[in-house]
């Protein structure tokens, strides 16, 4: 996840193993990451031929779900990770290290999608605004943002609560917490609250937003 060292990111004790991209994929893995990213795939709906940014790319698992000929940006703040994609996805997409809350996008930043998955849980208030800001800014006028992850919900099991809690990144918010921070920029035209993406019991917002247009 693209972060900076004082965001509220845990690294100590057994979560610092999962900074080792290999663990990192494998853990993902036996949570249940290749099932929920499909069917999270399924919803954002991309096309071959679309130009992708993912902010917060991580090892950019999300390429093994998404469909051949696309134009794919992975941006993440760890080396380890930027690296780990580039080569098992060699000739797939182009990586690169920079943190998601002061990303300057290179290329160009027409984007037909600009995906933030699963990081904004990392993020303080101030820089998630800020990478939404950011997404905004890199899409076409036609272009949506697609983001996923994990919220807080009323009558959510205890195990649930405990599992986020130990997640590394320990800024968790509610449904209405999160579209807070998406802002006023965006009209969001799809949004589903999901329970059965993972293997164990976390709780996922999924987001598709369009620019809102000015009348």
């Amino acid at each position: 996840m693209g972060l900076k060292k004082e965001d509220a990111h845990v690294r100590r004790g057994f979560r610092s193993i999962l900074s080792n991209p290999f663990i990192f994929d494998k853990f993902q893995k036996l949570l249940g990451l290749s099932r929920c990213k499909a069917r999270y795939v399924s919803i954002m709906n991309p096309r071959s031929g679309m130009r992708i940014l993912d902010i917060g790319c991580g090892t950019a698992d999300i390429l093994e779900h998404l469909p051949e000929g696309i134009d794919y940006h992975g941006y993440d703040l760890q080396p380890e990770y930027i690296d780990y994609a580039s080569k098992k996805f060699r000739g797939r997409g182009q990586f690169y290290c920079q943190d998601a809350a002061s990303l300057k996008v290179k290329g160009g930043s027409a984007f037909d999608i600009v995906m933030i998955n699963d990081i904004v849980h990392h993020l303080n208030n101030d820089d998630a605004k800020r990478v939404f800001k950011i997404a905004f800014a890199c899409l076409k006028d036609d272009g949506y943002l697609s983001t996923i992850d994990i919220i807080k919900i009323e009558n959510q099991s205890w195990l649930a609560r405990y599992i986020m809690s130990k997640d590394r990144g320990q800024n968790v918010r509610t449904k209405s917490e999160y579209e807070g921070l998406v802002g006023r920029d965006y009209s969001i035209t799809e949004e589903y609250v999901l329970n059965n993406m993972y293997y164990v019991p976390y709780t996922c917002l999924v987001i598709k937003a369009g620019k809102k247009r000015v009348e």
